[in-house]
């Protein structure tokens, strides 16, 4: 899964699968077994994600949620199945976030929300669990821009970004806090642009590097490599504004150049959302249209509108569906 290999990895996962079933079946009151069940359906999900079905991610992780919604009523003493059901209820929410249905997505996070809140406070010290939290006030942060309310999007990005910050501090090499860090930054440079705000030059800049990092590193996942397109499309983006014209070109050809090097035959609506962003901006439209119309196969639906030279079928389309 973390090479890209979505065939062997569901293999893999199939086949673990197989083998769990047949020992729960025998032991129906073993809790880890069960949750251990709920983990490997929760990465098939992952799977059928990034592979383009979000139909299958959806029932994937709509199973992982029974099963853990079944342990937090029979063995609601584990703090923990309140943990793994928030995990269930965010990685839902995901997927129904890019396939238009926003509100259902909110609804998602706001359950899960509530079952983190109390263990965090009595659990200060648990770094999985705070960085659970702050990464559901992250993504709420990005559909909540896309509903069109840029001061709450601010305010769960702040309270991200100060949460983030401080475990950085405490686990300076962690990938996982330094990529969310990275798209905090990113986010809140593509506000303070819509607000017409200065200041979003050195907020992109600490994206570009901290993605440049991650991407020097060993096992670069297409998370990553995605969400540093994402800020190569964007540092372009505020380039151009500025009139630097060869830069920003050069931050999108970069952008080209990640997503094309990883897979070039990627269903990953991550690579593939900031690859076409790119190709519009570089007027490669044939290219970026042949992308956009991949993602619309799979019921695609971004979380901005796509950008003018993406087309006259998809540009400012708010689904990023084409006009009829």
């Amino acid at each position: 899964l973390e090479r890209g290999d979505l065939p062997a990895a569901r293999r893999g996962f199939l086949w673990e699968l197989e083998v769990l079933e047949r020992i729960a079946a025998a032991e129906p009151r073993n809790w880890q077994l069960q949750a251990s069940r709920a983990n490997i359906i929760s990465f098939l999900g992952t799977v059928a994600e990034r592979g383009g079905d979000f139909a299958e991610a959806i029932e994937r992780f709509d199973g992982q949620m029974r099963i853990i919604e079944t342990l937090v009523r029979d063995d609601p003493g584990t703090v923990r199945w309140k943990d793994r059901l928030a995990n269930a209820l965010a990685l839902q929410a995901g997927v129904l976030a890019i396939i238009g249905q926003r509100t259902a997505a909110l609804a998602r996070r706001a359950r899960a929300w509530d079952l983190l809140a109390v263990p965090v406070v009595q659990d200060a010290s648990n770094r999985v669990l705070q960085l659970a939290a702050l990464k559901l006030r992250l993504d709420d942060a990005w559909v909540v821009r896309a509903e069109g309310d840029a001061a709450q999007a601010q305010r769960l990005l702040d309270e991200a970004r100060i949460g983030l910050e401080k475990l950085a501090k405490i686990e300076s090499t962690d990938r996982k806090i330094l990529g969310l860090l990275a798209t905090t930054w990113r986010l809140e440079a593509q506000l303070r642009v819509a607000a017409g705000r200065g200041a979003a030059g050195p907020l992109i800049t600490q994206a570009l590097a901290a993605g440049e990092d991650l991407m020097a590193r060993e096992r670069a996942n297409d998370g990553f490599v995605g969400e540093y397109a994402n800020a190569c499309v964007v540092a372009g983006a505020i380039a151009a504004h500025g009139g630097a014209h060869d830069a920003a070109s050069r931050h999108w050809e970069r952008a080209v150049e990640v997503v094309g090097s990883r897979r070039a035959e990627s269903r990953d609506w991550r690579l593939l959302d900031p690859l076409a962003r790119a190709l519009a901006r570089l007027g490669r439209s044939d290219e970026c249209r042949a992308v956009i119309e991949k993602l619309h196969g799979f019921g695609y639906q971004p979380l901005e509108p796509w950008p003018v030279g993406a087309g006259p079928a998809f540009a400012g389309s708010e689904a990023g569906r084409p006009k009829k």
